[in-house]
């Protein structure tokens, strides 16, 4: 009986296998797309931030500016696809298995997953960000 049961969900665990990959590819180059957006951001505004920290703002501040930036890109592409995930729970109840569609617990954790990834790609920016030297950065 087990080996009836394994070929009956073999198609279904290589599908699982597969889409699994897949988002582990899409999680991967999204996060090399934010931490690149956040290079060149913060590439483009060396002046600004080196102007910045002369007229006296400290490194905290800098990192934390760099980072809600970070985040404040996510955040509409987040609640895009949580309202395209609840939209599309029809089409996805055939593809889980003893998990609603909108399970609220599924949603926050990815929803929570995708923002700290955002955070951790572009923390890279905003190291580099707060280690600027003012007295570098305003020379032409």
């Amino acid at each position: 009986m087990r080996e009836v049961a394994d070929d009956t969900l073999e198609r279904e665990r290589s599908l699982a296998v597969v889409l699994n990959g897949f988002a582990a590819l899409a999680m991967l180059l999204s996060g090399l797309g934010v931490y690149g957006t956040m290079s060149f951001r913060v590439a483009r505004r060396i002046g600004e931030i080196g102007v910045r920290m002369a007229l006296g703002a400290d490194r905290w501040s800098v990192l934390r500016g760099v980072l809600a930036e970070s985040a404040t890109a996510v955040v509409p592409p987040v609640l895009a696809g949580l309202l395209l995930a609840s939209l599309g729970n029809r089409a996805l109840a055939n593809l889980t298995f003893e998990v609603s569609p909108v399970d609220p617990i599924t949603l926050v954790a990815v929803a929570a997953g995708v923002l700290t990834l955002a955070l951790g790609a572009g923390l890279p920016a905003a190291w580099r960000a707060a280690r600027i030297d003012p007295a570098r950065s305003l020379q032409p």
